[in-house]
């Protein structure tokens, strides 16, 4: 295997930066996020030449490996340094291409080109990629990274074997849920369960009541905690932030003095919350210019915010 490295210039479909191809190890690149038939891979003398050296057109192969980002969406696609008739102990630059097919439409990018520079030549070149995990979560979407590191981290599943729902909402019993499954999951024996609508026995009780017993939440009433209602983003901001305190993870503030256009519209209990979650810049990536605390935060804003705390202390 040659060594590989990454230049910086590393781009993504129309020339966005991306982190989704990087290196893996010595001759090894990982391609995370599209499935492709084909790759034409292309040899250049180095990053300023504009005319190849020499291209072949290489077929993807399925194989089971064990990636960080997936184990069951894996394509492998090897050629030999030889197919393109370089010279060996040479050096090049490699335009690694995908190439749609009507049995394998490039996702997210038509088609996209990556670039990584082998050391001296002297063997098969192979090139590991993922799938997407989910059907509908693309690469280019923008809580994309969000999603496949709460997916990877076993902290939010997706709903269905190749499916996220990203712009579904979450309810408030499923968000109490995630922070109770981040916590380790602690026994909640003697604790009392004052919410009439919270039954013994269901797949989020437990965590209601170590969240109430945690102080993450007071209930919607003293007797009430409505499980079912989609949690909005005040609500998230509140919960959040009260876990944070709970559980001593507390990230540094790195905005100052920002303050959202729509902050009247938050709820006098709630502009505390959504102020200390918004200083530590948790809401960078969802989109839009105002903070509409009474949307309801769908799985894929809730990832996004749990991404970025979770990545800051760590």
């Amino acid at each position: 295997m040659v060594d590989v490295t990454i230049p910086d210039r590393t781009v993504y479909g129309a020339a966005t930066p991306s982190s989704i191809l990087y290196n893996e190890a010595a001759g090894t690149l990982r391609w995370l996020g599209i499935a492709h038939a084909d790759f034409i891979v292309t040899a250049y003398d180095d990053a300023a030449a504009t005319d190849p050296v020499s291209s072949v057109r290489v077929p993807a192969v399925e194989r089971d490996i064990e990636t960080a980002a997936n184990s069951t969406h894996n394509r492998v696609v090897t050629f030999n340094i030889g197919e393109l008739g370089l010279s060996v102990g040479g050096s090049y630059l490699l335009r690694v291409q995908a190439v749609p097919s009507v049995d394998n439409p490039v996702l997210g990018a038509t088609p996209a080109t990556y670039w990584g520079a082998p050391g001296p030549v002297s063997g098969p070149i192979e090139i590991t990629y993922t799938a997407p995990a989910f059907a509908d979560v693309l690469p280019s979407a923008w809580y994309f990274d969000a999603v496949m590191y709460v997916y990877n981290n076993d902290i939010m599943p997706g709903i269905g074997a190749d499916t996220f729902a990203p712009t579904d909402s979450l309810t408030r019993a499923m968000m109490v849920t995630i922070l109770y499954r981040l916590a380790g999951e602690p026994s909640v024996s003697g604790l009392a369960n004052p919410f009439t609508d919270v039954r013994e026995g269901l797949w989020y009780t437990d965590a209601v009541i170590w969240a109430l017993d945690e102080g993450v939440t007071n209930g919607v009433t003293a007797t009430t905690f409505e499980p079912n209602r989609p949690v909005s983003r005040q609500e998230l901001a509140a919960f959040i932030a009260r876990d944070q305190e709970a559980t001593d993870r507390v990230p540094a503030p790195i905005l100052a003095d920002f303050e959202w256009p729509d902050m009247e519209s938050v709820a006098v209990w709630a502009r505390g919350y959504v102020g200390t979650l918004t200083a530590q810049n948790l809401f960078r990536d969802v989109p839009g210019t105002n903070f509409e605390p009474q949307t309801n935060a769908t799985r894929a804003v809730v990832a996004a915010v749990l991404y970025r705390w979770l990545t800051s202390i760590a």
